[in-house]
């Protein structure tokens, strides 16, 4: 990390904050992936979603980075873009903004708004990815040509009654449209106590054989749909 600048308010601990008005960087260097240790083994309990509760707020106002540099080892060929921010954590409630922008000639952002809180367990979702042709995406997912692809996901609402809307374009063409959604659903007669048994839905319709090999083409024709619905019982 080169010209690192941490601005924050020290007496702000003994509020119980961690209140950093600026964390930025001129320059980062990431050519490869750190070394890690071996993993246990251990696979923890699957848990209801929530963001951690800390015995601290953390407010980090600006989030930035004017250069970043990736590695050819991480994904697949060498990447310089830039990166800012901001996020918010307090009591179970937070809220974060992060953009992403290629700046090494070629076309590549990802933009994402989101805030959830533990109470209200109201969740807002706005992403947005985009890469031009040749991307990073369209090589690692192998879609013939590597074509220019966008995909956009939002929603807004309770986690236990969530939708969110889909579109995905490739050289501008819409390629596939709809949403995706999940419930948590109580049964009456179950005891007190029982956890709700987690629903999921997912309508998407579209053209995509352009995204698939020529020898599937004519299978898929020029539109497709999946509707699908499924459980997790408690």
């Amino acid at each position: 990390i080169r010209d690192g600048t941490l601005a924050w308010n020290r007496s702000a601990i003994l509020r119980g904050q961690i209140q950093i008005d600026e964390l930025t960087a001129a320059e980062i260097d990431l050519p490869r992936l750190p070394v890690g240790t071996a993993s246990d083994g251990v696979t923890p309990e699957v848990k209801p979603f929530a963001l951690p509760d800390l015995p601290v707020s953390v407010d980090i106002g600006t989030i930035s980075a004017k250069k970043v540099t990736l590695g050819a080892p991480l994904l697949g060929e060498a990447v310089t873009l830039s990166l800012d921010g901001k996020m918010q954590l307090a009591d179970g409630e937070g809220q974060a903004r992060l953009n992403i922008t290629r700046t090494d000639g070629k076309k590549g952002t990802v933009a994402l708004e989101g805030s959830y809180g533990n109470v209200s367990r109201q969740l807002a979702l706005d992403l947005l990815v985009e890469e031009g042709k040749d991307g990073i995406a369209a090589r690692m997912i192998g879609l013939p040509g590597q074509p220019a692809i966008t995909l956009a996901v939002a929603g807004a609402g309770p986690i236990d009654d969530f939708i969110a809307g889909i579109a995905l374009s490739s050289d501008a063409q819409p390629r596939l449209t709809g949403e995706v959604g999940v419930k948590a659903v109580t049964d009456p007669k179950a005891p007190a106590g029982t956890r709700p048994e987690r629903q999921f839905h997912a309508t998407l319709k579209g053209d995509i054989a352009p995204l698939l090999p020529a020898e599937y083409r004519g299978f898929f024709g020029d539109q497709v749909a999946l509707e699908a619905t499924g459980a997790r019982k408690p």
